[in-house]
């Protein structure tokens, strides 16, 4: 199944607002919030919170609540959390 205008909604869990000039090649900027992300990392975590969100309403039971992306986690309302790097 094909997500759709997942790289121009903005993936910041207050907005979401969805705006085809929110995309500009590999640069993605909310209109709405000014969220300012790469464009294919806003779209995986828009659809890391759509996989989950489906998954909860699924009742497929054993449903993660969380999803891990390399630079942090996403849960099941759309809410980031950024890793915390050790250096």
């Amino acid at each position: 199944m094909r997500q759709r205008a997942t790289s121009q909604q903005c993936s910041h869990s207050e907005c979401g607002f969805t705006h085809e000039d929110n995309r500009d090649g590999d640069e993605f900027v909310c209109q709405k919030c000014g969220k300012e992300l790469h464009s294919d990392y806003n779209a995986a975590r828009n659809i890391a919170a759509r996989y989950l969100r489906n998954r909860r309403k699924s009742g497929s039971g054993g449903a993660t609540n969380h999803l891990a992306l390399k630079s942090g986690t996403v849960n099941g309302s759309g809410g980031f959390t950024p890793t915390v790097s050790r250096g």
